[in-house]
């Protein structure tokens, strides 16, 4: 959202979670691996370094004292947490569909929501317009706001141009990851007093709360049809926020009321399992949700939302859940831009919010736009008239396919990229305002630790975890990810199943991996037909047959069939994913930067012998 008066440079140390865990188990789950690699992921902007895989370093038998001692114990759980991600607006939507080619689409698509990207995992999408879209409107627009109680006039038809393509291709990168939160920023104009959608006058009309239950029940429903099922709504952004684009203001009474006597009873009735979350506007204001979660609407409340645009009140998020242990925290919006200064004062910002959201309880951070144009569009007139505000990227709007990847871009990514839905936070102490940290056990086994060098000056820290432990010099100003346990050759893994477009084809470790790789197979029919994909970072993937758990191999540099016969991995079995126009892709064997072909249509061994993809025998299909 547009930046408040009351907003800061939210830079100052926070207060840290008191709250006793969920989970604190007799035994400990982890299981401890002599000398375990461990990934390291850099950012610097002192350096211009930007979510840069580093040399992995070790566990060690612990030893010596050190100041920065971080303890990560998975003994102790905290929340699960359902993901990290940003908002597919009107605005950002139209840059990807109408600025970018077909091509460079695709790759956009794939480095936000891909696991060789940033592999984003919820979208909060505006019900209607926001502040940062072309017109205003909502599902139910009449001719002079007449009033249409039946929800005759109910349609999605505005999102069917450019909103609905992206959001399904989106959704469709990492199919079934990616959780929606939707939220209105006004009801439709006829069901508010003032016949309008501003937020500086007007409220939702008690005659229409009825049908305005019936309103998100559709969105719902049709949105599920369309194989996008929304996860949870908060009912209006910004409730206690009038602005001079569309926007209400929700009095604590309103939404006590329409909750528990309207949208909660008409979710059950629908059979609707949608969460509902109280509030979903700053997080400096505690009254709001106790009221709310103290009324008879608690019944149909899985939580409160929050915004971050006021002076760092994280304690609040970690009060809350002490008064409401049964209840959910959510930050919902965390936006970003030049009224916190610069790229470092930005990144450091938002590195705060990622560590201190989920340390006091929030099951996601999410922030605003993902993409922005040059101008801090588009948006409705007199919307951010100082251009402030910056997305996940910056998609100029006056030419095609220049997009800059700005600094949330990568602060979002040191957990995103890494920490999968699901996922336990778990016990770490933290130094704050110093060096702060969270620590995050995945259901895969694996352990994440990110960490925000808050100061200007190097901190020699060490990581313990059980009896071992490892140190690492962290510049100043700069985040680190650490990642460490099962799978621990690559940032994300996939059991996969690649199919050749040349002929239909499943790719096949012939003879348990022991020939070359052909695709001759009709369907998945065991470990032969199946890899583990390995995100080494970079773009760059290792796959590894299950048939016999070996790396694949471009044999003699690339001139002999791929093999499945390699226990290690160099050069040679490392390969590059290039996303075709069509949502196909190209597999290019770093041996000898030449694609992956099909040979004959598929009837001989494939082989990295084509310079360009210059067809269907050059593409793959990857199926998780």
């Amino acid at each position: 959202m547009i930046k408040k008066k009351t907003a800061t440079k939210l830079t100052k140390a926070l207060a840290l979670s008191t709250i006793i865990p969920l989970l604190a188990l007799n035994q400990p789950i982890k299981t401890e691996a002599a000398s375990e690699t461990v990934q390291v992921w850099l950012s610097n902007p002192n350096t211009g370094v930007w979510l840069q895989r580093q040399a992995d370093t070790r566990f060690a038998a612990d030893s010596g004292i050190n100041s920065y001692t971080i303890t990560v114990d998975d003994s102790i759980k905290y929340q699960t947490m359902d993901g990290f991600g940003g908002s597919m607006t009107d605005a950002s939507a139209w840059l990807m569909y109408y600025k970018l080619s077909s091509s460079k689409r695709a790759e956009v698509m794939n480095n936000l929501f891909g696991p060789n990207g940033i592999n984003l995992s919820i979208l909060r999408q505006p019900m209607g317009a926001s502040d940062f879209s072309w017109e205003a409107w909502t599902y139910d627009d009449t001719t002079n706001n007449s009033d249409d109680w039946s929800l005759s006039n109910f349609s999605l038809w505005r999102e069917n141009t450019y909103i609905r393509p992206m959001l399904d291709q989106a959704y469709n990168v990492n199919k079934g990851r990616i959780k929606i939160f939707a939220t209105p920023w006004s009801p439709p104009a006829w069901m508010r007093s003032n016949r309008g959608l501003n937020g500086d006058g007007g409220y939702l009309r008690p005659e229409a709360y009825d049908t305005y239950a019936d309103y998100f029940v559709k969105y719902i429903k049709a949105y599920a049809a369309m194989g996008t099922p929304v996860y949870a709504v908060t009912v209006q952004n910004e409730p206690m926020y009038a602005p001079a684009y569309p926007g209400m203001i929700m009095s604590t009474n309103d939404q006590i009321g329409f909750i528990k006597d309207y949208l909660g009873p008409r979710f059950a009735q629908n059979g609707i399992s949608t969460k509902i979350l109280a509030y979903d506007h700053n997080y400096n204001n505690l009254s709001f949700a106790q009221t709310v979660l103290s009324s008879g609407a608690d019944q149909y409340l899985a939580g409160t939302a929050f915004h971050t645009y006021s002076e760092p009140s994280y304690q609040n998020l970690t009060t809350l859940k002490n008064l409401f242990p049964n209840k959910d925290v959510w930050i919902t919006e965390s936006g970003s831009g030049t009224w916190i200064g610069d790229n470092k004062a930005q990144f450091a910002d938002q590195m705060m919010h990622m560590i201190n959201a989920p340390r006091n309880w929030s099951k996601s951070v999410i922030f605003w736009n993902l993409a922005l144009d040059q101008n801090a569009g588009p948006k409705l007139t007199g919307v951010d008239t100082s251009n402030s505000n910056r997305g996940f990227l910056t998609i100029r709007s006056d030419s095609t396919d220049s997009v800059t990847y700005n600094t949330c871009y990568y602060s979002m990514g040191h957990t995103s990229k890494f920490v999968s839905p699901g996922a336990y936070r778990i016990s770490s102490n933290t130094f704050s305002g110093d060096i702060e940290n969270v620590a995050y056990l995945n259901p895969d086994g694996t352990r994440v630790v990110i960490l925000s060098n808050r100061t200007s000056n190097t901190r020699n820290i060490k990581i313990k975890w059980g009896s071992q432990s490892f140190t690492y010099s962290v510049p100043g100003n700069a985040a680190l990810t650490f990642k460490w346990g099962q799978n621990s050759n690559g940032g994300n893994t996939s059991i996969v199943s690649i199919k050749s477009i040349a002929n239909n084809k499943y790719v096949c470790a012939e003879n348990g991996g022991a020939s070359a790789l052909i695709a001759n197979r009709d369907s998945v029919g065991g470990s032969w037909e199946q890899f583990e994909m390995i995100d080494l970072g970079s773009g760059n993937v290792v796959f590894k047959s299950l048939a016999n758990n070996k790396y694949v191999c471009a044999d003699n540099e690339g001139a002999s069939p791929l093999i499945a016969n390699r226990d290690t991995i160099g050069t040679w079995e490392t390969f590059q994913l290039v996303f075709n126009s069509d949502g196909t892709v190209g597999i290019k064997a770093l041996a000898n930067n030449k694609f992956v072909c099909a040979d004959n249509g598929g009837a001989d061994p494939l082989i990295a012998n084509r310079d360009s993809v210059g067809g269907a025998w050059e593409s793959f299909q990857i199926i998780k």
